[in-house]
């Protein structure tokens, strides 16, 4: 007949299955983060291929384009405004202008921006930080008085925090719209209000990706087609 337990082995079972319980709980997050890569890498080597974005494309500042300003940081404002204006005259659907006014620079340069900003043409949706992005009271105060007045929309990527992929996308953040929704909302298209899934997509070539790129030194020798009634992202 078994005995019942003294109270010494008690505790050390207790202590086994608390130990245990532990190891489980702990053990969670890498499953966790197994099963969301075996998903990531069925979208990026199974899901079926599909054509090119044909509605979007990104003017990349790149390290080429950066090597023959002046200086790297902030980024030349002439230069965003001179981009501004050529990509209005190519008759684009709209502009998100994905690069951070958080300080000033030379005056002349930013009055140029701003102006280029607020001329007639396609509209401009400018990239704004949320709340919770870790600037200081001058980069706030700065960015908040920049774009008081102009279309925008916060940058804020929700990553996973187990692993820091990006797969879900939050339209609305502090009550205003990201970067993607005010973009949805300058050419008349309603955005989700509820944060949703991304639809990763892939070309099934390797060599060509999702959105078209082009680098911001090319732009003189792209055909207007290229780029005309097009939703643009500069960044």
């Amino acid at each position: 007949m078994d005995r019942p337990l003294s109270l010494r082995e008690a505790g050390g079972l207790a202590a086994v299955v608390a130990a245990a319980l532990l190891v489980a709980v702990e053990a969670l997050p890498p499953l966790a983060i197994a099963d969301r890569l075996i998903e990531d890498i069925a979208i990026v080597r199974l899901a079926p291929p599909q054509p090119q974005a044909s509605g979007i494309a990104v003017v990349a500042i790149t390290e080429a384009t950066l090597s023959t300003l002046p200086y790297r940081a902030p980024l030349d404002r002439s230069v965003l405004a001179g981009l501004i204006v050529r990509l209005r005259a190519r008759q684009v659907r709209a502009i998100g202008l994905d690069v951070l006014i958080d300080q000033p620079t030379e005056a002349a340069k930013d009055a140029a921006l701003l102006d280029a900003l607020t001329a007639p043409g396609p509209p401009v949706v400018l990239v704004d930080a949320a709340s919770a992005t870790p600037l200081t009271q001058r980069q706030r105060q700065f960015l908040d008085g920049f774009l008081s007045g102009l279309r925008s929309g916060n940058g804020n990527l929700a990553r996973d925090r187990l692993d820091g992929v990006v797969r879900q996308h939050f339209p609305f953040l502090d009550g205003k719209p990201s970067l993607p929704a005010a973009l949805a909302q300058a050419v008349g298209v309603t955005p989700p209000a509820k944060p949703f899934t991304i639809a990763w997509i892939r070309t099934g070539k390797p060599d060509l990706p999702a959105i078209p790129v082009y680098p911001v030194e090319t732009l003189s020798l792209l055909p207007t087609t290229w780029l005309a009634d097009k939703i643009v992202l500069v960044g």
